[in-house]
């Protein structure tokens, strides 16, 4: 252990430096395109919105220098640097995506094309942001196909056939990434069993068993508790940073969420029956949990979108006896073409989509942060309402609309 501790801070330093050199990179070419580009008159960069900007670049670049300068020199005197070496991950690694953020909006269009360096730097990341907002559309479609199955298809079997066609969905674009090394990746199987059966069969069946018999609010009254217990095990567990702006977002964003399934009346919460069915509904709030935090710590030699197939893999055989035993004791309703329309549905947006976005967002935001997504689908919900069944917006949603939205953001910066 001290033989691999003394290779940790020159391996952290190598890090540091990459990222210094790319922050660097991109920040000359936003100086560079800053003195050429033209407005009212004038280069951009003599305005104080782009000047500020290149300042608080230069400001970044400056402290990250030093710090792995401070830390170089530690090691020199023959220290280990553990937290020196852990402190300058932090900061060059946040200080980058400062940076790089900062170069983007300067550049313009430029600035999210693959013709520069800020674009290749940025465009993960920017992607996850996007996603982040995105997502919780996908998933909030799943409230109402659940409730919808009901008397239709079972839930195991619709489970089953969900995930079956989102596997077909995903392996046209996951299939070389799975082929070109499996010996690597199947070592990961007893992993990829307990995500499956944490993602796929608890999160999948169990809230088509509660639906059957809870309402759409105890729903998503319940699984408002999983963002906080993913942030609380996201510090704890995976020793994720949330700063005391970032917990006040999380907090607001739950404060707003409250407000919507509320309706704007307290006495709305209060008066709120527990039926058996929210144990369902309480175990996949649980199990969401459970699985945000393990497929975060449990890191893959996969990318995202295969990791995602190779995991709905594992839940189909965790979902495979269950369904046998739910085809023999449950009467099965006949097949109807509603029934189908529920199945692909499912398969698509709350299913590959929704889950490979995740993936996505989860590894470039950490665990913590993308848990808060889930705040946003009550919004999503009432807009799908809107659009689907005629029901507008009230002023409680447009009250919480304020009170998440900005919330949201506060929580997911850097």
């Amino acid at each position: 252990m001290r033989n691999a501790q003394v290779r940790l801070s020159p391996a952290r330093l190598t890090h540091c430096m990459r990222w210094l050199g790319a922050a660097r990179r991109a920040h000359d070419v936003a100086v560079d395109y800053a003195r050429r580009r033209q407005a009212f008159g004038r280069a951009i960069g003599e305005h104080e919105g782009v000047g500020f900007m290149l300042a608080d670049n230069e400001i970044d670049l400056h402290t990250a220098r030093l710090a792995i300068w401070h830390c170089a020199w530690v090691l020199d005197q023959g220290g280990l640097g553990l937290h020196e070496s852990s402190r300058t991950k932090v900061m060059v690694s946040e200080a980058l995506w400062r940076v790089v953020d900062r170069c983007v909006q300067i550049l313009g269009g430029q600035g999210v094309t693959g013709d520069n360096r800020s674009a290749m730097a940025s465009k993960p990341r920017r992607l996850a942001w996007l996603l982040l907002w995105v997502t919780p559309a996908l998933w909030s479609s799943n409230y109402l196909i659940a409730r919808t199955a009901d008397g239709v298809v079972t839930p195991h079997v619709l489970a089953l056939l969900r995930w079956s066609l989102a596997l077909a969905l995903m392996l046209p674009f996951t299939a070389p990434a799975l082929l070109s090394a499996p010996r690597r990746w199947t070592a990961e199987w007893p992993r990829l069993l307990v995500l499956g059966g944490l993602g796929m069969w608890i999160c999948g069946a169990f809230v088509y068993l509660g639906a059957q018999t809870t309402s759409a609010l105890n729903i998503a009254l319940i699984y408002a508790v999983a963002p906080v217990g993913i942030a609380i095990g996201g510090v704890a567990l995976l020793h994720e940073r949330m700063s005391a702006s970032q917990r006040g977002g999380a907090l607001l964003a739950l404060a707003g969420v409250l407000y919507v399934l509320a309706k704007g009346e307290i006495g709305n919460l209060l008066a709120v029956r527990f039926t058996p069915g929210d144990l369902w509904i309480v175990a996949a709030a649980l199990a969401w949990i459970a699985y945000s935090l393990l497929s975060q710590r449990w890191r893959s030699v996969l990318p995202p979108a295969a990791r995602t197939a190779a995991v709905v893999a594992g839940g189909l055989v965790v979902l495979l006896p269950f369904t046998l035993v739910e085809l023999w004791l449950v009467p099965q309703p006949p097949w109807s073409w509603r029934a189908t329309l529920l199945v692909v549905l499912a398969a698509v947006l709350p299913g590959a989509l929704s889950y490979t976005a995740y993936a996505v967002v989860q590894r470039e935001l950490g665990a913590s942060r993308t848990g808060l997504m889930l705040y946003l689908a009550p919004l999503y919900a009432a807009l799908l309402a809107w659009a689907l069944l005629g029901e507008p917006p009230r002023g409680h949603h447009l009250v919480g609309a304020a009170l998440i939205l900005p919330s949201i953001w506060l929580a997911t910066r850097r």
